[in-house]
């Protein structure tokens, strides 16, 4: 027989187990019971030891910061040496940004994370949050997932190369980058050539992340300079722009350029990805409406998604890796956990 694995459930909040008030849904605290029942329920699950935990405040994933995910990342590292993985019940909102970031935190953890949440609560016919939930508790058993994944509608996506495309149970979360991982509508299956390497167990990394300020700009028509002064001010260890198409902005508008530039000089490493989610800023010499925004330091950032993009930021300048501009764009485009194709 199969040695019992142990797996930690922590609970943050979202949808998966609102409940109704007069306030509208707002996050319950009796998830935890259900999860208890659930594994306590079926064969394949009964043998292994669960244990749940819940964050507190539990919120609303609209609600989510940054903060909260390098607390969420404490919580899975003192229980390293103590669980086998790690499953996440989190909110649809925030969710492809709180993978993201976990997936930077959470290198060299060496233990399946995986992430789930409900697109309606538990309870509410036809929710979703039934199947999400099992599938997400049977990954977290596979010993050959060693990465942060995200666990939904039925398919097992890369954590840190997803988008949300929209409230549907069904196809509300896409990887439009990067192959799906696994499929878990019946058995939790894996697609080997797709998943990341087995590395060496690490330590924690510096989990101090709410002292870093990164901001993430759309660029749309007729956005003035003052916009881009204003966020890059506010938001000094990086800025992600989102771009036209593969890299296109609206270049003619030279004070806007020249803005970027002072960013640049002041230390403010910008990257652009694509507002497009099945597009990737791989060169921004290919127009000349990107050619001006390239002679102003800014950085293809390649396929990165919005989300990867503000969270890699986040994690380079917290781990102290963003401090020389010549390394900057090396830093960016190379792969730290499968978030960018080089």
């Amino acid at each position: 027989m199969n040695t019992p694995r142990r797996i930690l459930v922590l609970y943050a909040g979202g949808t998966i187990g609102m409940v109704p008030s007069s306030r509208g849904y707002v996050p319950g605290a009796a998830l935890p019971d259900y999860v208890a029942e659930q594994t306590a329920q079926y064969d394949d699950l009964r043998p292994h030891r669960w244990h749940v935990e819940s964050m507190a405040p539990l919120l609303d994933s609209a609600n989510a910061q940054a903060g909260d995910w390098y607390a969420q990342a404490q919580i899975l590292w003192r229980w390293q040496d103590r669980i086998d993985g790690a499953v996440i019940l989190h909110g649809t909102d925030t969710l492809a940004y709180a993978a993201s970031f976990l997936s930077f935190l959470m290198q060299g953890f060496g233990r399946p994370v995986v992430i789930t949440a409900s697109q309606l609560p538990l309870g509410v016919q036809y929710s979703d949050a039934p199947a999400n939930l099992l599938a997400a508790l049977r990954c977290a058993l596979l010993s050959d997932l060693h990465e942060v994944a995200l666990c939904f509608g039925g398919q097992l996506l890369r954590g840190n190369r997803v988008v949300k495309l929209g409230p549907s149970p069904d196809e509300g979360f896409a990887s439009p980058h990067w192959p799906v991982l696994g499929d878990t509508r019946r058995h939790a299956t894996l697609h080997g050539q797709y998943l990341l390497p087995k590395q060496a167990i690490s330590a924690a990394p510096k989990l101090n992340g709410i002292s870093a300020s990164v901001g993430l700009l759309r660029l749309y028509p007729g956005i003035p300079a003052s916009v881009v002064q204003a966020v890059g001010q506010a938001h000094p260890q990086g800025l992600v722009l989102e771009m036209y198409g593969i890299g296109a902005g609206p270049s003619i508008n030279r004070q806007l350029c020249t803005a970027l530039g002072q960013l640049h000089h002041a230390g403010t490493p910008v990257v652009a990805v694509s507002q497009c989610p099945y597009a990737a800023v791989k060169d921004l010499g290919v127009y000349e409406s990107g050619q001006a925004f390239a002679q102003q330091g800014v950085i293809a950032g390649l396929d990165l998604t919005p989300a990867a993009a503000f969270a890699k930021l986040h994690y380079l300048s917290t781990q102290g890796l963003l401090a020389e501009s010549a390394q900057w764009q090396a830093s960016i485009q190379t792969p730290l956990v499968g978030e960018v194709t080089p």
